[in-house]
């Protein structure tokens, strides 16, 4: 089974040296689609919104797919 690995960039860039197993790369963009609908669900995003991007990769230096996600708070 291939192996994906998640960078997050959210104003932080966080690598992910350990990855996941996943039967394919579909399967692997929604398991990046909810890794960045958990980070927009934070406390600390609910009064300015902000963005995040999922960076899919499968090797060190080969990203496959990008998953972003903007959000807007409006009062």
């Amino acid at each position: 089974m291939p192996h994906y690995f998640f960078d997050v960039h959210d104003g932080v860039q966080i690598l992910d040296d350990v990855g996941q197993p996943f039967p394919d790369i579909a399967t692997a963009k929604v398991e990046a689609m909810r890794i960045a609908a958990g980070f927009v669900c934070r406390p600390s995003h609910a009064d300015e919104g902000g963005a995040v991007v999922i960076a899919i990769r499968d090797a060190p230096d080969s990203v496959l797919a990008t998953v972003r996600l903007g959000f807007v708070v409006e009062c």
